[in-house]
């Protein structure tokens, strides 16, 4: 008996759920179960004892979310796939009730495999951000980020940034600016010379590698993320003619960076100066005002190593796997960041080498390093071998201080945050705080409450982590989820035929991006409500003037140029994230929509249901079915077989939802001069078959849906924590989804039950 397509469309159900601490209570069975025997007879030989599957017939497990119902249909309709009458009705319900118990279930997939807290190094994101804070810490807190926009920019009346001179000081939203043969508006200045100096920081949104221009034909330099004088770009010499300079850095999201411009008109016939980037997953602009603080903000330590991918075969990204490259890029980042303070020793110590207690102070600068990095104070024998040790047996005092912070940085206590944990809970409470909620140290305001043993407080505890969450690095943190979530970190390119979508272009498509990012950020941050509900209904979309145009919004009030504004949308054709343009692109072939892209990520992201990869890749080629079906229909027959159906008797009805919706998410209602028809049956594991016409429907029912919300609560529980929910107990994800739903879906409350949660959980520490 072979079970084909129940391997295909069941086998996904706990793919992203092998949890559970449930002690079986059919460890021990009375008696065999009456369709154990069946099973053995007609289908282990190509399924497996245990439904593990076999190599060479069907290798998938089966396991998955249909009822006991539909199972048994199925199997007495098609099973074995080869000859199907040969179960009969009553045989096909004691197979159907024995694999389901025994492996298929949700529940038998708990009990078979109950998930363990496992012992995990810190991710990418965590090292870089961990040490950002860390070498922060040591300059010194930054302040709070201010909400004016823009550079603080002085003018000049002479080349040579003359305070005598100095004729006009103000905040420049942004640097584009063409005099052409004039000078600057707002002041008297000479013609034939003239300088400006543009200061301030500059605030990264995403992580990666940015391309830095300035573009002029006059004198300019810049300073980025610099406090020693070294110049990013420098084009002092003037070319008469506009010259394009430029530069790459690796920036870390959520963080600002101190930048200086300076440029001068001498004698050039022109004057005109752009600062324009490319950021990662976006387009080449001038810099926009919302990425401009008048204020210098401290530089930003920003390791440069390579680091192997983090593992994320469980849905979110954990420090799970251990290599030579892994080993290697943990030792040049140590080193990486040993150089970077011993260039700025003086600095960081508060001392020189001819100084009477220069050993004094290393000693003690050295014992602070480790105990920031390890995150609770150090016991005798830790600032023996971490400290002591490495100073008195290095040839100098300054190479001590490296050999000690290459240690610290190479130890397991500070790469796996939860195996180092000391006796005292508070310091443990702290620490796994912090990195729950911004992937970093514990900062000042909860340290001194560990320090003071209160953390065992609930009440303080999560008020705590509610300020904790006004940090900049929450902010990312939770940006970086939505990016996992819809997964838009596959996003990077957007390709559309432009014969049939002219003006898609690299700069709509960023615009697009941001558009997105700030639609989540007005939700979670701004609004009190935070409500996860309306990331599915809102009826509104940021937009600027590109984007309104291409998409025929219309804005109440008219738009201001550069700046995203809410643009109310027809509630009856859009709805949400759901139908976002940047999404609905994403979810696309390069000429027409995708029905199945669209279907799969409803199904798996947004219902919370689970799929398996098909058995072999079909490539969907519209020239391979008669003009005269609508894409639908060849969806429909591209996908008919058994085997296939599994699974997109799910999939296409939910992508058929959004089929109003073109390859670049524009609003239509024919294609080919056809109607189109998006209604729809969806059945959800209730067994209850529904009706849905249109996006709305999808999204109305979907948050309405405890599987979808369940489905967020455990997405954002393991970004969070790195660790599978049913590690905490087989109730914790209705334990938090009923805290969801008594704060009224609230995103930000939701995150303070999480992170709480993983802090106080007992015995969390981990064994290797």
């Amino acid at each position: 008996m072979t079970f084909s397509h129940i391997k295909i469309t069941l086998a996904p159900l706990l793919m992203a759920a092998l949890v559970g601490c449930v002690v079986s209570s059919h460890a021990k069975e009375a008696s065999p179960h009456p369709g154990k025997k069946i099973w053995a007879n007609q289908c282990a030989e190509c399924h497996g004892k245990n439904g593990e599957g076999v190599k060479g017939e069907y290798k998938s497990p089966l396991i998955g979310d249909w009822s006991l119902s539909k199972l048994t249909r199925y199997i007495d309709k098609n099973m074995p796939e080869e000859e199907p009458e040969a179960v009969a009705c009553k045989d096909a319900e004691k197979v159907a009730a024995y694999i389901y118990d025994a492996f298929y279930s949700p529940e038998a997939q708990l009990r078979n495999n109950p998930p363990k807290v496992t012992t995990a190094h810190l991710t990418t994101r965590q090292l870089e951000e961990t040490l950002a804070y860390l070498v922060a810490e040591l300059r010194g807190q930054p302040g709070q980020l201010p909400k004016e926009r823009g550079l603080n920019a002085i003018y000049f009346n002479d080349r040579n940034y003359n305070s005598k001179k100095k004729v006009l000081e103000r905040i420049d939203p942004e640097v584009n600016y063409d005099f052409a043969e004039g000078t600057p508006k707002g002041a008297e200045f000479e013609p034939s010379a003239f300088s400006i100096r543009w200061q301030g920081s500059l605030l990264a949104e995403e992580t990666g590698v940015y391309e830095i221009y300035l573009k002029t034909e006059n004198g300019c330099r810049l300073w980025l993320n610099d406090e020693n004088d070294n110049k990013f770009i420098d084009g002092w010499v003037s070319s008469g003619i506009p010259t394009e300079h430029k530069g790459p850095i690796r920036l870390l999201g959520g963080h600002t960076y101190p930048i200086r411009l300076d440029f001068f008109k001498f004698k050039d016939k022109r004057a005109s100066i752009q600062l324009l980037w490319k950021p990662p997953n976006g387009a080449k602009v001038v810099i926009p005002s919302r990425n401009l603080i008048p204020q210098n903000k401290r530089p930003v330590f920003v390791v440069n190593t390579a680091f192997p991918p983090d593992d994320t075969s469980s849905g979110f990204p954990k420090g799970t796997l251990i290599s030579r490259k892994w080993a290697e890029a943990t030792t040049f980042t140590a080193l990486e960041t040993a150089m970077f303070i011993l260039q700025n020793l003086n600095r960081f110590t508060g001392t020189k080498p001819d100084d009477n207690d220069y050993t004094t102070k290393l000693e003690a600068f050295c014992t602070k390093f480790a105990q920031l990095a390890f995150r609770h104070p150090l016991s005798e024998e830790q600032i023996q071998k971490y400290v002591r040790t490495p100073l008195s047996a290095a040839a100098s005092p300054v190479e001590g201080v490296k050999h000690s912070i290459m240690q610290v940085l190479s130890s397991p206590t500070f790469l796996y945050p939860t195996l180092g944990e000391t006796a005292d809970n508070h310091y443990n409470i702290a620490n796994r705080l912090s990195l729950a909620i911004f992937d970093s140290l514990p900062d000042r305001g909860i340290l001194a409450l560990a320090d003071r043993k209160l953390l065992d407080n609930p009440k303080l505890l999560r008020a705590q982590a509610e300020r904790m969450l006004k940090d900049r690095g929450a902010q990312s943190k939770l940006q970086d989820f939505f990016y996992h979530w819809l997964e838009l970190h596959h996003a990077e390119h957007l390709p559309k035929d432009p014969k049939h979508y002219p003006n898609f272009d690299a700069a709509l498509i960023a615009d697009l991006r941001t558009s997105l990012k700030e639609f989540i950020h007005q939700l979670v941050w701004e609004s009190p409500e935070a409500d996860y509900r309306q990331l599915l209904r809102a009826s509104n979309l940021y937009a600027n003037q590109r984007i309104a145009q291409y998409y025929d919004l219309k804005p109440e009030t008219q738009l201001e140029s550069g700046r995203f504004q809410a643009v109310s949308v027809n509630s009856e054709n859009r709805s949400g994230l759901l139908t976002h343009p940047y999404l609905l692109a994403q979810l696309a072939y390069a000429h027409n929509s995708s029905p199945i892209h669209r279907g799969v990520f409803l199904t798996r992201s947004i219902l919370g249901r689970h799929l398996q990869p098909p058995p072999e890749a079909v490539e969907f080629e519209e020239d391979d079915f008669p003009d005269n079906l609508t894409l639908r229909e060849k969806i429909e027959k591209l996908t008919e077989p058994r085997a296939c159906q599994g699974c997109h008797s799910i999939i296409n009805p939910l992508g058929s939802t959004l089929e109003n919706f073109d390859a670049v998410g524009r609003y239509r209602t024919k294609l080919d001069d056809k109607p189109i028809q998006t209604t729809s049956p969806y059945t959800p594991l209730t067994g209850k078959t529904l009706e849905l016409k249109n996006a709305r429907d999808i999204a109305n029912y979907a948050a309405e849906s405890p599987q979808a919300q369940k489905a967020f609560v455990k997405r954002l529980f393991q970004h969070y924590t790195k660790q599978p929910i049913e590690a905490f107990g087989p109730k914790t994800t209705d334990k938090l989804h009923e805290s969801f739903q008594s704060n009224q879906f609230n995103i930000r409350k939701l995150l303070v039950e999480i992170c709480v949660l993983y802090a106080t959980m007992p015995d969390l520490k981990t064994k290797p």
